[in-house]
């Protein structure tokens, strides 16, 4: 037993707070390790432990109570040691994991197709588009390029296929 206590409560709250750590990301535990923080995780565990059991909750039925006070916790740990959310800049929204300022944050998402700057092309295609199957079909093209989707659809995709066959040539 790690963290030895008399009461039957607070040790199944600090348990409860001990698991927690099995569902941070194995790359954040390891930049924690060599920070030097990884001992520093743990007694926030145990202080997350101790809070939920002073404000009186019972691991039988304020399990996920205690669950979300020790993530809040983790979540304000990470933060006071210059851990921040990752924002994936090509979705707009917030990613999976931790990183640090200091890093550099490798982009794991890469476009299936990527158009590049060349304008006079675009505006080429664009035409062509629009020309053989109207501008609702160029649109949908561009939403496409712009979204996740790993294959276009509907007049989308019958549009890279015009495209693809006029290149081919």
């Amino acid at each position: 037993m790690r963290y030895p206590v008399d009461d039957h409560i607070l040790h199944r709250c600090i348990a409860i707070a001990l698991t927690q750590k099995r569902f941070i990301r194995s790359s954040l535990k390891e930049l924690l390790f060599d920070a030097g923080l990884y001992a520093d995780l743990h007694q926030e565990l145990v202080a997350a432990a101790v809070e939920a059991w002073r404000q009186g909750y019972d691991p039988d039925n304020d399990f996920r109570a205690i669950k979300n006070t020790v993530q809040r916790r983790i979540y304000h740990f990470l933060k006071a040691y210059g851990f921040h959310r990752h924002w994936d800049p090509h979705a707009k929204k917030q990613g999976k994991g931790f990183c640090r300022r200091e890093k550099s944050f490798p982009l794991r998402f890469t476009h299936s197709y990527e158009f590049g700057d060349n304008t006079a092309l675009l505006a080429w295609c664009e035409a062509y588009i629009t020309q053989a199957l109207g501008r609702e079909a160029w649109e949908e093209v561009i939403g496409w390029s712009r979204s996740r989707a790993p294959e276009p659809s509907g007049l989308a995709a019958k549009s890279i296929s015009i495209l693809q066959e006029v290149f081919s040539r």
